[in-house]
């Protein structure tokens, strides 16, 4: 403990573990830890043994001080619920009021608060020095940060906000600057009630990830130079013995003593899994153009499920569609996400030779639109499972095991995950989660 206002100073204890009983130090414990690890308030309510007063029922507020994205201490904050009613001393407000105000003021993230309507009232000097704007450009208007594709989707969970009255915590999403740079952000939304539980006003605490973005960009180079290791070692392998195989078709027709043209048709085979392999690895590698718009992802499944139909039926193969209507809209690169629906339909049609069912799914749940694609094929083993998404590791006899990582590059440029799961003589089922 480095400094107390009168209030505490009074109790004349050395350590906030002093009040607590012991049955409630590791809850408070946890909100202390859970403000320093994520930077944002906690808090909640426990009993506490005053020294004079007794036993109370005290509500606490853990706030977090940051400075260069290291939480460098902590604001402790015990309320008596028992006096609540009571409005507290002049002293105690102004007190309370200065400590807001100094969090406010000198915290390095960029804070907000808006009224019900969206409508600013106040921006913090961290706001205006990360965004560019004067704080005479902002008040009385809706923030201008938000980017034309997310606009809605904003709008939408803001009005969500008011309604429910529920937190909207560390969000990774695009605010745009003055200037019309794109920041990678962090934001959490709270709602401020009244006491007959109405939402009066909502903070926004905006945090700029530049730097944690480029330490793991530098991160994310560091695996692509491991990978590209195995990744040779790969090419070497997959190319070298087609290559051998056109060497020495190649040397027989020099001969000329051997008709040419079964030689030709296996060259022409070799010749097409280099090419593919070439492609694929093309793919991996070059940075993809990220077009990125507000999207139905219901339209995009429908249009690839089309695409297959005529496959489908030649392989007598049912596809199921279960699709959610009225999602709500979702910021994406619609010809990288119909690549990844693509490559995980085709996929499933290949796991069934004989034929047989897959079932697509496409639902809302909480904050995240999720995607399935279930077969009836032969399913993987578990050892093998956990090699899925290795360069060159494939279940297929023709694949090239370049195709999934593809795909999850895709995903995780849309802060999205890939889930596996396969039962061996059932099937597989491949789930993709996307953020909203």
């Amino acid at each position: 403990m480095l400094s107390a206002n009168r209030a505490a100073s009074q109790i004349g204890t050395q350590s906030y573990e002093e009040l607590l009983l012991p049955a409630d130090r590791a809850n408070v414990r946890a909100w202390l830890m859970g403000a320093v690890a994520q930077q944002v308030p906690h808090g909640g309510q426990s009993a506490l043994a005053h020294p004079v007063q007794g036993r109370l029922q005290a509500a606490w507020t853990v706030l977090p001080i940051v400075e260069a994205q290291q939480t460098v201490g902590l604001y402790l904050i015990a309320r008596n619920l028992a006096v609540e009613e009571s409005p507290p001393p002049d002293d105690e407000l102004r007190e309370v009021k200065e400590l807001l105000e100094s969090v406010f003021r000198y915290t390095k993230d960029a804070i907000v608060l808006f009224d019900p309507n969206g409508v600013v009232l106040r921006v913090n000097e961290a706001f205006e020095r990360i965004f560019g704007y004067e704080r005479s450009e902002l008040m009385g208007r809706w923030l201008p940060v938000t980017p034309e594709f997310e606009v809605v989707a904003v709008q939408t969970q803001f009005n969500k906000l008011i309604q429910e009255g529920h937190s909207y915590t560390e969000h990774e999403t695009r605010k745009l600057c003055k200037d019309g740079r794109l920041l990678d952000t962090l934001v959490t939304l709270s709602p401020i009630k009244n006491r007959d539980g109405q939402v009066v006003a909502v903070t926004g605490i905006v945090r700029d990830l530049t730097e944690s973005k480029t330490t793991q960009q530098l991160l994310v180079q560091t695996e692509k130079l491991s990978v590209a290791g195995q990744l040779a070692a790969g090419v070497a392998h997959e190319i070298r013995n087609p290559l051998t195989a056109l060497k020495g078709f190649v040397q027989l027709m020099e001969g000329g003593a051997v008709a040419k043209e079964p030689y030709l048709r296996v060259m022409a085979s070799e010749l097409n899994r280099i090419e593919l392999i070439t492609n694929e690895l093309l793919m991996l590698a070059k940075p993809q153009a990220h077009s990125v718009k507000v999207q139905d992802v219901g339209a995009i499944l429908l249009e690839v499920i089309a695409l297959f139909e005529t496959q489908a039926i030649l392989r007598d193969v049912q596809v199921i569609a279960e699709l959610e209507r009225d999602l709500p809209p979702f910021a994406c690169d619609e010809n990288q996400l119909k690549q990844v629906f693509i490559n995980f339909l085709k996929n499933a049609l290949e796991a069934m030779p004989a034929g047989g069912r897959i079932d697509i799914a496409l639902w809302h749940d909480g904050d995240l639109i999720r995607v399935s694609f279930a077969d009836q094929g032969g399913g993987i083993a578990p050892e093998l499972l956990t090699r899925v998404g290795e360069p060159f590791f494939t279940t297929k006899e023709k694949g090239t095991g370049l195709g999934f990582m593809v795909c999850k590059q895709i995903i995780e440029n849309h802060h999205g995950e890939i889930r596996i799961e396969s039962v061996v003589g059932a099937g597989t089922t491949i789930e993709v989660l996307l953020p909203l």
